[in-house]
């Protein structure tokens, strides 16, 4: 088991958006930006529940995936290892521990494996599923490797369909939400980047996506088969994250979009009321809220047809940055309570982390509840 060694060899103060820490590593080399790490910040700040387990599983599973990307000789299961970003998931536990190595590497192992054996062989038009922009930027970013600001501009220019018409096209049916997502998350990878907005497009996926949540939250679908007029809890996570993306570059171009969050609150409200099961366990199945295991989580799926009322706490954790921006935005502390337990299910319901897609959904989007909760704390105390 990979253990986090957090070596003290002299105390210094750092502000860190309003916080003191008095406890800094002396490992300069192998520093990120010289900066406190999330995890110090927390240990002397207010850490959520479970947060140690979180932290312990984290680097086990982490240091496992690493090695497996890198020594792996079978494309097809490297592949599988990376999807749902891998890079990007590296690049933040970086963040998250204040050490570079050995995430860097593996970072940019994922990074190759990503460009090398999936985007450049499919020309860069990859699945609806496929569509990955977060670690090609930060490893531009952080990196300074000319050849993933190539790679994502190539997806982006692959992407960008100034065309959508949202009346014809079926991207506006709730069933095509992850690559709508997807592809708007591309778009604002690209404007950090350096490439000027395409308003048009931009401003259909916005329409497209807020429409998605308008299906999901009423009841009423664009989608003409019963079978697809559900509503899956992670793929709201996805669109939220998305939006949110956007709401915040828009703040920096000084014209914020409103509606986001408004919409973001809608569906997170709609999701708490019809998909969280408080306690996880009972007698009645392991969906009911009859006390079990003490924990919660969302349900899998919310359907007219079909559903799944089943709890899906792998992908618990692709949902909760949205409460921890609410709080941040609405200073209402009830969505940090919410997103508390939304995290602490997510840690103590999931024990094995072993398959690459697990581990990146369940650290993807997790990295941003921290940061939210942290500003909303700074912000609304």
């Amino acid at each position: 088991m990979f253990k986090f060694n957090l070596k003290i060899t002299f105390i210094f103060l750092f502000y860190f958006n309003g916080y003191t820490v008095q406890n800094v590593s002396a490992e300069k080399v192998n520093s990120v930006d010289n900066e406190a790490s999330l995890y110090s910040i927390y240990a002397a700040n207010d850490p959520p529940p479970n947060f140690q387990a979180f932290n312990s599983r984290l680097l086990k599973y982490a240091k496992k995936l690493g090695v497996f990307i890198t020594t792996e000789k079978n494309s097809a299961k490297r592949r599988k290892a990376v999807y749902y970003d891998a890079a990007r998931s590296f690049y933040q536990i970086a963040k998250f521990t204040g050490h570079k190595e050995p995430w860097y590497s593996y970072a940019r192992k994922a990074r190759d494996i990503f460009v090398n054996e999936y985007l450049d062989i499919n020309k860069y038009k990859p699945a609806g599923w496929w569509i990955f922009p977060h670690g090609l930027e930060m490893d531009w970013q952080l990196g300074g490797n000319p050849k993933s600001l190539t790679s994502l501009l190539n997806l982006y220019n692959n992407l960008s369909r100034p065309g959508f018409q949202p009346k014809t096209n079926r991207w506006v049916e709730q069933m095509y939400s992850r690559p709508v997502a997807y592809t708007l998350e591309t778009n604002m990878s690209a404007e950090r980047a350096g490439k000027k907005r395409n308003i048009v497009s931009v401003s259909l996926l916005v329409d497209m996506a807020l429409g998605h949540i308008r299906q999901w939250t009423t009841g009423v679908y664009l989608d003409a088969v019963g079978e697809k007029q559900h509503v899956q809890a992670f793929m709201t996570g996805l669109t939220t994250s998305a939006l949110i993306d956007y709401y915040e570059r828009s703040i920096e171009l000084g014209a914020p979009d409103e509606r986001i969050p408004v919409a973001i609150k809608t569906m997170a409200d709609w999701l708490w009321t019809n998909m969280w099961v408080a306690d996880v366990g009972g007698t009645g199945g392991s969906w009911t809220d009859q006390g079990g295991t003490g924990y919660g989580t969302f349900r899998l799926r919310h359907a007219r047809v079909n559903g799944n009322p089943n709890p899906s706490p792998m992908v618990a954790q692709l949902i909760v940055p949205m409460y921890a921006f609410l709080y941040k935005h609405n200073c209402d502390s009830s969505y940090k309570s919410k997103a508390d337990l939304i995290f602490s299910g997510s840690v103590g319901l999931v024990k094995n982390l072993s398959k690459g897609k697990f581990f990146n959904q369940q650290h993807r989007n997790v990295f941003d509840y921290f940061k939210w909760r942290l500003e909303g704390d700074k912000r609304c105390k």
